[in-house]
Formats: C-alpha cells, structure tokens, sequence
C-alpha cells in the first residue's frame, strides 16, 4: 500500500495517543503477533441480546490492511488493553487500506 490514505492510518495506529498496541493469534494456527490498533469505544448493552443466537459487540478497532500478512478472519483472537476478544467480523474499507474489526468477549 502506498497511497496517502495507507499511509495516514499507520501513522495513526503508531500515534501513541491513538494506537494501542495488541496481540493478535490467528484462528488457522502460528505464532501471535504484535500489531497496532485504533479502539472505538464498546458498545452499548442492546436488550434482548440474550436470546438464542443473538450476539452482543464486546468491542470495536480499525487496523491497516498491511499489519497482518493475510486478511483477518471470524475466530481469530485479539487481545489489548487486559481484554481477550474473538473477531466476530473484519469489515475492509472500499480501498482496501483498513479493515474494522467487531469484536466479542
């Protein structure tokens, strides 16, 4: 990725003010790996979540496309801030530069 939009979101997950560093293990096996993200802040409690297959966000971060050497998938695990997540959905952003991670708990 070279383009200015791939460029301000490495600069914006390296911003210690903004980034926070994680750890992330990919569902399919290998090594963890540190990478940087951008928290969102959690999601606010939905009523009727507890019912049958229903499934609350725990947690919401972008992260730049480039930071794992493939796409990130449902079931892999993110850990940051003393919290452990599983990827419910990596969302990519039409240029490819990011994907938007939803988490749960």
């Amino acid at each position: 990725m070279s383009d200015a939009i791939a460029q301000m979101l490495r600069d914006l997950t390296a911003d210690p003010n903004v980034g926070v560093d994680a750890t992330w293990i990919s569902a399919a096996g290998g090594p963890p790996r540190t990478i940087r993200v951008v928290p969102s802040n959690p999601s606010e409690a939905i009523p009727g979540l507890g019912a049958a297959g229903a499934r609350g966000i725990a947690a919401r971060v972008t992260m730049a496309a480039d930071a794992l050497p493939s796409p990130p998938q449902h079931g892999d695990l993110l850990a940051y801030g003393g919290g452990n997540y599983v990827v419910e959905r990596a969302d990519p952003d039409p240029r490819g530069a990011s994907f938007f991670l939803l988490l749960k708990a």
